[in-house]
């Protein structure tokens, strides 16, 4: 009975996630090939892959724009919390670093702060009038330029 029951609860599983990852594919698939729909509701005739054809032919540019800017923000964020977690996992293993416990436990906090709490906190930070960084430092930040949120996206990475 046992074998029977964890039979029946994998193909259980397997049947929810085939449902949740194939469905929504089949759809986005389904929308990239079909024409435009017409008016009312009512829906286009035309198959093909002119969808395609309009996202890489006239958009080129900003196409090729937005992707440089995603490699760059997730390259140097990746590139940032890699540095920081690799040195604090080095000191917590293999120093006698006093407080490595607490370490090891605030590597955990991010993951129970819910990401617009954080996000929240980083822009109070850096408030042009009224953030605390702002205050303190001789330099304006921006909280919206592209290094600033780099930066923040790989601070707040380090988990």
């Amino acid at each position: 009975m046992r074998g029977n029951g964890l039979r029946l609860l994998t193909a259980a599983a397997v049947l929810a996630i085939g449902c949740l990852l194939v469905v929504p594919l089949a759809v986005q698939v389904v929308s990239a090939l079909r024409g435009p729909y017409l008016p009312f509701g009512v829906p286009s005739a035309r198959w093909g892959l002119g969808n395609f054809a309009t996202l890489y032919g006239e958009l080129s540019g900003d196409l090729l724009a937005t992707i440089r800017d995603t490699a760059l923000f997730v390259g140097g964020s990746v590139a940032i919390s890699t540095a920081i977690g690799w040195a604090l996992a080095w000191l917590v293993v293999r120093t006698d670093l006093p407080g490595r416990n607490v370490v090891t436990v605030l590597a955990i906090v991010p993951f129970v702060i819910p990401p617009i709490v954080r996000a929240q906190g980083y822009f109070l930070m850096l408030a042009p009038t009224s953030g605390v960084l702002n205050q303190l430092s001789p330099w304006k930040i921006d909280p919206f330029d592209f290094t600033t949120m780099t930066v923040v996206q790989g601070l707040a990475n380090v988990t």
